[in-house]
């Protein structure tokens, strides 16, 4: 595990698998003295996701599967490109379920995703706060 890994309440993770992890791309973004606009990529990845979530939560509300689908795949993408692959792997698992035609059984996953969103930008935030120089 990298010496990015971050843990719940963003203490670096040990054993167990980390909340998030700031991938090579960025971190050598940073290495590279380029911090501002790694941040601003954590950021970015952050508000969209944020936006997302409430229209994912839209269209599940509304049956909307197509909709469901794409934003999932979306989010999805953006954390898998930062370092979020259990946010990740439970958009798949959204994916996969909504499956054809009909939303099913995604109350659990979904709430797990909202969870797992809140745990990624709590490690993100620490891990700015510590990058941030006053």
């Amino acid at each position: 595990m990298s010496m990015n890994a971050v843990g719940p309440g963003g203490y670096p993770a040990q054993a167990a698998r980390a909340v998030w992890e700031l991938p090579a791309s960025l971190s050598e973004i940073e290495q590279e003295g380029d911090i501002e606009f790694m941040l601003s990529v954590i950021s970015a990845f952050q508000e969209d996701s944020e936006s997302r979530l409430r229209v994912l939560g839209e269209a599940v509300d509304s049956g909307d599967t197509a909709a469901v689908r794409m934003q999932a795949h979306a989010i999805k993408g953006s954390a898998r490109e930062v370092g979020a692959n259990e946010l990740a792997s439970i958009c798949a698992e959204i994916e996969s379920k909504v499956g054809g035609q009909c939303i099913t059984d995604l109350e659990e996953p979904i709430s797990r995703l909202v969870e797992q969103f809140r745990l990624v930008s709590d490690a993100m935030g620490a891990y700015r706060d510590s990058r941030v120089r006053v």
